[in-house]
């Protein structure tokens, strides 16, 4: 008589207890990528207000634009900004010549301290200076020179190079340069202030900040998007789509930035999943392809899943999720081929790595990570390791030399792992006494030691399973390897290890 006469769906089990926020992210997740379009305020477990005005632009027709925050900033589609399919759902798209939105003024608008967002999709058109629109506007309240504040775009043809600046108070404050110039796919950008220091991001990531100390006026201006005050109509106007507009009066933090890009995806993340030839793809899409490099010793070849031969892939057919590789201890290793010190893969701090590990033997002090050189000689970047008693340890050095604890920030934990079993390892180094380890989703209690500098970098490459070819080789398997650019919650941490819909997109 309790037999169900329906359908079931989507049954999970987690081992810990979901917050009301996890609850929500859950019930609305609609797919494995975007939330965007829900309007849903769940932060997964970063803590932080609602943006105080958000435009979605996902009304398909007529000349509004809703402000979902609930703060009323409804915006005007001012000379005709078509509707078009956006980065997620729909978008509006500027003609370069005198479209914009404008959504009138308000004092909550004007904030002593502030984030802009906003999915920029420019039509890789470029103009002189002398045109006025060598400079787009994404987001205004005034003009760059006497509003309180701007957010531009550079497409000038003097050079190959994009710009994002922002302007406070009517004078640039921080800008960021980008070499290669930007292609025409969507990108997210953001700015923020919090009375001290001003921060420019491009796709999450962290690309330039100044100290800065001023107020921001008052003024009657309107908020627009896609253009500034002036009497001009094509005065710095955006030409290409925009999505997603958010305003938020306060700075979101370097953490919480990398989570509205990409809901908290990693900036690296190897799956392990190829199961054959010499190649570890990198699943984030920020191309951190690997090099597997079976040594001359034990396993010399990376082989595949399938064939059965004493290989990397084929002794680590039988992964934690899939494939993985598996490591002799003696010389394989992957080359994350990032020499350059100024690599996105070697991140600032505060950054974190989540991996799942099934040793067979701690014997030679193991590697899982290293983002740099690390050896006797040189402790330069971040390492994630295992000691020879099985407790993990994480690791970051100032690159000023090695072979003593004056180089070294170390975090060693208390408990240890065994052999022949899965364990899902995170390491979150915020700073040189804030550190945390966490083994299947319980932090552990550790002990710190040395009293080296700031985390600091070479050009030397990443590696994974080793530190320095020939010293501190991995033995066993290493699966789902992850590389955050900020420091995950213990909310996080427990999802990712639990498979949440909301953190794992696909196999």
């Amino acid at each position: 008589s309790l037999y169900l006469n329906g359908l079931l769906d989507e049954i999970k089990v987690y081992n810990f207890a979901l917050s009301d926020a996890a609850v929500l992210t859950d019930y609305n997740r609609g797919g494995a990528v975007s939330f965007a379009g829900l309007n849903v305020w769940g932060e997964e477990g970063f803590s932080g207000a609602p943006p105080i005005a958000e435009w979605r632009f996902e009304e398909r027709s007529g000349n509004t634009a809703n402000d979902s925050s609930g703060k009323a900033h409804t915006g005007t589609l001012m000379n005709g900004p078509a509707w078009t399919h956006g980065k997620w759902g729909s978008a509006l798209s500027f003609d370069a010549t005198d479209d914009y939105v404008d959504a009138g003024d308000s004092d909550d608008l004007t904030m002593q301290n502030f984030t802009l967002e906003a999915w920029i999709k420019w039509d890789g058109v470029r103009y002189s200076g002398a045109s006025q629109k060598d400079f787009a506007t994404i987001i205004s309240k005034g003009k760059y020179n006497n509003g309180e504040y701007v957010l531009l775009f550079g497409r000038s043809t003097a050079n190959s190079n994009n710009e994002i600046w922002l302007y406070i108070n009517g004078v640039l404050r921080v800008g960021w340069t980008n070499s290669a110039g930007l292609d025409t796919n969507w990108h997210f950008v953001s700015a923020t202030y919090d009375g001290s220091m001003a921060k420019i991001y491009l796709d999450g990531i962290e690309r330039a900040s100044a100290s800065v100390s001023t107020t921001v006026p008052n003024t009657s201006n309107t908020l627009k998007i896609g253009r500034q005050t002036t009497p001009y109509s094509d005065y710095y106007v955006w030409g290409g789509l925009l999505d997603e507009v958010k305003i938020y009066n306060y700075a979101r933090s370097k953490a919480q930035i990398a989570y509205d890009y990409n809901r908290g995806a990693p900036l690296a993340w190897w799956k392990f999943n190829e199961c054959r030839g010499s190649s570890l793809g990198d699943s984030s899409g920020n191309g951190f392809t690997g090099t597997i490099l079976p040594g001359s010793s034990g396993q010399t070849e990376a082989g595949d899943c399938e064939v059965s031969a004493n290989t990397l892939w084929y002794n680590g057919r039988q992964g934690k999720f899939r494939g993985s590789l598996n490591f002799d201890g003696q010389d394989d290793y992957v080359d994350l081929n990032n020499a350059s010190a100024s690599s996105l893969l070697k991140v600032n701090l505060p950054l974190s790595i989540a991996v799942w590990v099934k040793a067979s033997s701690f014997s030679s002090y193991p590697v899982i990570l290293a983002l740099d050189k690390w050896d006797n000689t040189l402790y330069c970047g971040a390492i994630f390791q295992i000691d020879t008693e099985g407790k993990p340890e994480l690791e970051y050095g100032d690159c000023t030399g090695g072979g003593n604890t004056t180089y070294r920030r170390t975090k060693l934990a208390d408990e240890a792992i065994t052999t022949g079993q899965w364990y899902h390892l995170v390491g979150v180094v915020r700073g040189p006494t804030d550190m945390s380890i966490y083994i299947n989703g319980r932090e552990v209690s550790g002990s710190y030691s040395g009293s080296g500098g700031a985390l600091s970098y070479s050009s030397n490459s990443s590696k994974i399973g080793t530190s320095s070819p020939g010293i501190k080789h991995f033995a066993g398997q290493i699966d789902d390897l992850r590389l955050y650019n900020y420091d995950l919650t213990t909310e996080m941490v427990r999802k990712i290890m639990n498979e949440g819909a909301a953190v794992r997109f696909g196999p």
